[in-house]
């Protein structure tokens, strides 16, 4: 996944507010979620059954969650 343009620097546990004004299409969340998904699932997240906007990665001892919601 690629930063915006205008950001100029990522610090770990930085979140990224999009706004819909800036992408201006009503499918503009629908493609970022498709974009984000398939970014994830190749980073070895698993969708959960129950809320499809939490992604699960077991490793190890490691557990990570994300959850993504378009507001």
């Amino acid at each position: 996944m690629v930063a915006p343009p205008r950001l100029t620097s990522i610090q770990l546990g930085q979140v990224y507010k999009l706004k819909k004004i800036s992408y201006g299409l009503k499918q503009a969340k629908r493609e970022w979620f498709v974009k984000e998904l398939s970014f994830l699932l190749s980073m070895g997240y698993t969708q959960s059954t129950n809320d499809h906007s939490l992604f699960i990665l077991l490793k190890d001892l490691l557990q990570h969650y994300w959850c993504m919601w378009m507001i």
